[in-house]
């Protein structure tokens, strides 16, 4: 899943800008454990792993909630830990 940008611009120091639709919000890693009842140990895995798309603010990252809407829809009925196994 892609993030659905509809502009992207540079700022004055060339860092990339995105402008997400206007529905979309980013939550926190703590707020998305707490969405998927897992722990941040976990969420971040499941960022790294790719399952989660995620956006870089400062030194922390946030993850889209249409994201997390899409992970639950793709991933129901199945076990957490099979997801988080290496």
């Amino acid at each position: 899943m892609r993030v659905k940008v509809i502009e992207r611009c540079s700022s004055q120091d060339e860092r990339p800008i995105y402008i997400v639709q206007q529905d979309e919000y980013l939550l926190s890693v703590k707020e998305v454990g707490e969405r998927l009842n897992l722990g941040i140990n976990a969420v971040r895995k499941l960022i790294k792993k790719g399952e989660l798309d995620y956006l870089e603010v400062t030194v922390e990252k946030k993850v889209l909630n249409s994201s997390v809407n899409e992970f639950i829809r793709r991933n129901k009925n199945k076990d957490s830990r099979e997801l988080l196994r290496d």
